[in-house]
């Protein structure tokens, strides 16, 4: 289990993950977190100490804030690695025109 601490200044950016982990918040204020398979679709899920915990497959992009003051999320396993992005990047949708 790894506990992140998120808060107003604090976040977590845009990453992928090497293997399926669990996201669920730990303790404090609700948590928005958004989780993209492709870099282009996207998905985000407000959840707070109550919610059942969220599956970012492996893979997967995802990235986490604090809707309040300050959250701790619990991430399980502990034993993954994740990607970090460029700081400007985020999923993009793809152009429908096409």
């Amino acid at each position: 289990m790894k506990l992140v601490d998120l808060s107003l200044d604090e976040f977590i950016s845009w990453r992928r993950v090497d293997k399926d982990v669990s996201f669920s918040v730990h303790h404090g204020d609700p948590v928005v977190m958004t989780v993209s398979p492709n870099g282009n679709d996207a998905q985000s899920h407000h959840i707070s100490t109550v919610s059942e915990p969220i599956l970012i497959p492996a893979h997967h992009w995802y990235s986490a804030e604090t809707i309040g003051v300050a959250s701790t999320i619990k991430l399980v396993p502990d034993d993954h690695s994740e990607d970090i992005a460029p700081e400007w990047w985020h999923p993009v949708p793809r152009d429908k025109a096409r």
